[in-house]
């Protein structure tokens, strides 16, 4: 059952009395009132909430585990797009930027305050870690070096980070040496901002482990049994149902690659709760031809490890991704993504993503932005019914609750660009 609120006309009691009297459970509480630096439901013991954080020019994704262990996952920010057609301004004043406005938000929904117990980065790229192309914040300094204070390092003023889990830490050359294969140099900002954190704050540092199920773990073990985050896929590998590791660019690397696609690098993770599945890879992407002329997507190989979600987060942000043995194995009730770009959620991305050839049954598309105003798009937009109207009037942050037992599931929107931050959207579902 889905209950839909995407515009103002809708008062609150109204929804309440329509959702009552359509026999839906109401699993959660009510999103709570706007705060001062951020928007959300208030999170509740043993509900496992993700939101996914709009600034415009980042992804951020902020976890809080059903016993209040939090995860920050990726904290961007770019200055690429800046005064240009492709940016979709953050919802704050210029002045505000990205890492300090999601810090913010952070410091409003967080059970523990400013400490965020994990700190993960799934791949260096600076919409995902912020970078050395930022032109507007001052500079940091490390025993590693200089970095700018953008992105997680700006995020890094105001919260705390107990654990950081890293793609190939601590020697970073995994595959190869992330130093000389970083295209815009984010892998020396992100090195010496490591070495920032573990001098100022005494944050501890861990490698991903692949195939791991205890890594992302809650303070006590024996509290919600049915919570568990896997580690699906990094550096180019990923762990088959089989429990098996296939890699890849093992072949790349053995012909003689110098360099690969940052993206291919993505961590990527299965994180279960009850009956609920939620997915998610950061820019996990890449494809080439191989020996017998074919070109071949990553993301169609991903598809044997992955299986049936209740919502998915896009690779790549939606752009030119999510090819369709991978849509047609996650088969996702929901799909969402943060958006920095107008060129995010391209056409051909949503088009498999509305596939009824690939799964059958309905399906909600709810970016944090869905752009429209794009220079070129082909006619009819035929994806456009499945895509909730509130992200395609204005941008949004989307907040995945999952109450104990994940038998329901809500995805609440609350406007990023509104004075208040007012809820113009909520979907409450079943697994």
């Amino acid at each position: 059952m889905t209950y839909r609120k995407c515009n103002g006309s809708v008062s609150r009691r109204k929804f309440l009395k329509g959702l009552a009297a359509s026999g839906a459970t109401i699993a959660v509480g009510i999103a709570s009132a706007a705060r001062i630096h951020g928007v959300g439901k208030a999170w509740r013991a043993g509900h496992y909430q993700v939101h996914h954080i709009y600034t415009g020019r980042s992804e951020c994704l902020f976890h809080i585990f059903p016993d209040g262990t939090s995860m920050l996952l990726d904290c961007g920010d770019t200055m690429r797009f800046y005064q240009t057609p492709a940016e979709v301004p953050l919802p704050s004043s210029p002045s505000v930027r990205a890492g300090e406005f999601a810090a913010k938000y952070v410091l409003s929904v967080n059970p523990n305050g400013d400490r965020v117990d994990y700190l993960h980065l799934s791949h260096y790229h600076e919409d995902h870690a912020g970078g050395p192309r930022y032109h507007g914040g001052p500079l940091g300094e490390s025993s590693k070096g200089r970095f700018n204070l953008c992105g997680i390092a700006d995020a890094a003023r105001f919260l705390r980070f107990g654990r950081a889990i890293d793609r190939a830490w601590p020697g970073f050359d995994d595959p190869l040496n992330v130093l000389e294969n970083g295209r815009d140099g984010t892998p020396r900002q992100v090195i010496a901002l490591y070495a920032h954190l573990a001098e100022t704050q005494g944050t501890q540092f861990e490698r991903f482990a692949l195939g791991a199920k205890d890594q992302f773990r809650l303070r006590d073990t024996g509290l919600f049994p049915g919570f568990k985050v896997f580690n699906l896929c990094a550096n180019g590998r990923y762990v088959r149902k089989d429990g098996s590791i296939r890699d890849l660019y093992a072949e790349r690397i053995k012909s003689g690659a110098k360099s690969l696609n940052e993206n291919g690098m993505s961590c990527g993770m299965i994180i279960e709760y009850g009956k609920f599945r939620y997915f998610t890879a950061g820019d996990f992407s890449d494809g080439w031809k191989h020996g017998d002329g074919v070109r071949r997507q990553i993301e169609d190989a991903l598809a044997e490890a992955v299986g049936p979600v209740q919502v998915a987060k896009l690779n790549h942000h939606g752009h030119h991704a999510m090819y369709p043995k991978l849509v047609k194995s996650l088969k996702a009730r929901v799909w969402t993504s943060c958006t920095l770009d107008q060129q995010h959620c391209t056409d051909d991305t949503m088009v498999r993503l509305a596939d009824r050839s690939l799964y059958d049954g309905p399906r909600l598309m709810l970016p944090t932005y869905m752009p429209l105003n794009r220079p070129v798009t082909p006619d009819g937009r035929g994806y456009l019914p499945d895509v909730a109207a509130c992200v395609i009037k204005e941008p949004c942050h989307v907040v995945l609750d999952v109450p104990p037992g994940g038998d329901t599931y809500s995805l609440s929107c609350f406007s990023a660009v509104q004075s208040g931050n007012p809820l113009v959207g909520e979907f409450t579902f079943r697994s």
